[in-house]
């Protein structure tokens, strides 16, 4: 269904029918609550739009990869935030297939250590993570809580 939206009028209308956020990210589900987040800042970044520009837009010149070198800190940022992306992912399909799963403990083990280690990640990391990032920035993340 998705590949064939652009074929016509009708199948874009059944396309978005069957898309619709409100049916991918359910309010009342607060994993994928918080996915939505990681969703919507990446459609916003990735997509024509005016964060989009505003990211390349930056000293008037334009960079298709914003990572300057390896001692870059949004490299660490945005690999931890991927990972964060899809710790969220796999807590929504361990969510979806509770009961059917053959050893949900050792599932529900191996997630949990993944978790805490990317835990003690972010924590070791925030602060070179977040070096380059302004204090009125900060603030603002700390209380949009992404």
């Amino acid at each position: 269904m998705w590949s064939s939206a652009s074929d016509s009028d009708e199948a874009y209308k059944r396309h978005k029918e069957a898309f619709k956020l409100r049916f991918i990210f359910p309010k009342t589900d607060p994993t994928l609550g918080r996915l939505f987040s990681v969703f919507d800042l990446a459609s916003k970044v990735i997509h024509c739009s005016i964060f989009s520009i505003a990211g390349q837009a930056r000293d008037l010149s334009f960079r298709y990869f914003d990572i300057k070198g390896p001692r870059d800190p949004a490299l660490i940022r945005t690999f931890i935030y991927i990972l964060g992306a899809h710790e969220l992912m796999v807590r929504a399909f361990a969510g979806a297939f509770k009961g059917f799963l053959k050893d949900e403990a050792a599932v529900d083990q191996e997630f949990r250590v993944f978790s805490e280690r990317l835990q003690r990640h972010r924590d070791a990391n925030r602060a070179f993570a977040m070096s380059d990032i302004s204090q009125e920035a900060l603030r603002k993340i700390a209380k949009k809580k992404i």
